[in-house]
């Protein structure tokens, strides 16, 4: 008898003493609560993505010629117009030389020409012509006088009469073109001659000009601020016409290009922003904007790639983004509309299926739904039956696990839903 009566007390304690764990029958199960909230969102995916430079340039030699100093390494930053190979360049040089000394005489003849005549050279022509007709007048008189004889036939040969004729037109002659020369160091230059010489030296100018362009073609220089990303040549190779020298990328701003699904692609609009995400640099976010959308997509995927321009600024000289990375970018897919967002702690999922507890009444009252779209810590639902969930509601997102429909439930603290909220 004192056996049962053991056994039964044993009973008692493994079996009747309630644990502390669970609620019992009729007592309230403590739980945290937080507000269903509606916003309005637009769905969004997340696609794998490439870091790329925005530019890209392989600087190729324009001549032929020895490399004569190559002063850049890979890696180096350079600046737009920064010397990255110098071709040997003494024998255009010697050219270049002698085209200017030749601008120098064209330049001079044309000064000498629009200066006109030196007061010197009028007054040397204004003597030549007094003198010019001094001669024109003695030999007129003395012309006249062998005339003269020779009508009155006073002893003077037609011999003698022809050389007197003879002298003083050649002294007329002499006076005439001493007048003419006078003339033409007074009036200076003819503008025919003056606009001969402008034309000359313009063109030994564009002769000078020519041979520089050459010279500049000698120095291969940087096209744009960036980084030298792959060295295609050293000091003393001979390179030709076309040959690859260095190559130069710009990495501020980068592009991040990711291939969007056809069905997605008319919800990606040119400017706007978006989120990258790169995998290298955990928890590190960045502010993107949608600068292309290639037109031709791939016919196998039914993708089209998008481009996305990121800022990349350099951080103690060094840039945090890189070509080559990988990253993760957030479009929409979908239109705007209003939501229903809980936190994503108040799902219980069995497989596909996703039940909620809503508190009515101070009891548990279990509603079905459908996930949607995450935002932060939120995520979308939709209700099975559309009247079951309302904004407002509380749902349970502590201590739902094991919680009966229908049973009473004690709320003891809540969560503020908006801080969780993480979208447009």
């Amino acid at each position: 008898m004192i056996r049962i009566v053991a056994a039964a007390v044993g009973c008692f304690l493994l079996v009747g003493l309630p644990t502390r764990s669970a609620a019992q029958p009729g007592e309230a199960a403590g739980v945290s609560t937080a507000e269903v909230l509606q916003r309005s969102v637009m769905a969004e995916a997340t696609y794998v993505a490439n870091v790329f430079p925005h530019r890209r340039a392989v600087i190729g030699s324009a001549v032929d010629g020895r490399v004569e100093d190559y002063p850049v390494d890979a890696g180096q930053a350079v600046s737009a117009g920064d010397t990255l190979a110098l071709i040997r360049t003494a024998t255009i040089n010697i050219e270049l030389a002698a085209a200017e000394a030749e601008k120098e005489l064209r330049a001079a003849e044309l000064a000498e020409l629009q200066n006109g005549s030196l007061d010197e050279e009028i007054a040397l022509a204004e003597a030549q012509m007094a003198a010019a007709e001094a001669a024109a007048k003695y030999t007129l008189s003395r012309f006249q006088r062998a005339e003269k004889l020779f009508r009155d036939s006073a002893g003077l040969s037609q011999e003698e009469f022809e050389a007197a004729r003879s002298e003083s037109l050649r002294a007329a002659a002499t006076l005439e073109q001493a007048r003419n020369q006078l003339k033409l160091v007074r009036d200076g230059p003819r503008p025919e001659k003056i606009a001969q010489a402008k034309a000359r030296l313009e063109m030994q100018k564009q002769v000078v000009a020519g041979i520089d362009d050459r010279i500049k073609k000698y120095t291969l220089r940087a096209p744009f601020d960036g980084f030298v990303s792959r060295e295609h040549t050293e000091v003393g190779a001979w390179v030709s016409q076309g040959d690859a020298v260095a190559e130069v990328i710009e990495i501020d701003p980068l592009e991040v290009v990711v291939n969007v699904p056809e069905a997605s692609i008319p919800f990606v609009s040119m400017g706007e922003s978006c989120t990258v995400r790169i995998e290298a640099l955990p928890g590190r976010v960045v502010e993107g904007q949608i600068a292309a959308i290639v037109p031709e997509g791939d016919v196998r995927a039914r993708s089209f790639p998008v481009r996305i321009r990121v800022p990349n600024p350099q951080r103690e000289g060094q840039p945090r983004l890189l070509p080559g990375m990988m990253a993760r970018v957030a479009l929409p897919v979908g239109e705007t509309e209003l939501a229903l967002l809980v936190p994503k702690d108040a799902l219980n999922l069995a497989g596909d299926a996703a039940t909620l507890i809503k508190v009515v009444g101070g009891k548990a009252a279990p509603v079905k739904v459908r996930k949607g779209a995450s935002f932060g810590g939120l995520i979308q639902v939709f209700p099975a039956v559309p009247a079951s969930l309302a904004a407002g509601d509380a749902v349970v997102v502590r201590g739902n696990e094991r919680l009966r429909p229908g049973q009473a439930v004690a709320v003891r603290s809540t969560l503020d839903s908006a801080a969780l909220f993480d979208g447009p």
